[in-house]
């Protein structure tokens, strides 16, 4: 899950956010990027579900 967790902090984030203009709308890469994150996280143990909301919290 750390591995996957680097994401959040690379540049992955800043392309689905739009910082090199290839984003869409705001609200388009937020869309894609929590499908992209559900579907990473999914198949992992399903406490990892949790983890993002006590992190952001």
């Amino acid at each position: 899950m750390k591995a996957r967790m680097t994401y959040w902090n690379g540049s992955w984030w800043c392309r689905r956010m739009g910082c090199t203009g290839q984003g869409s709308t705001m609200k388009e890469a937020w869309d894609d990027m929590w499908n992209l994150y559900f579907e990473a996280v999914r198949p992992a143990r399903p406490q990892t579900l949790h983890s993002p909301r006590v992190r952001c919290g």
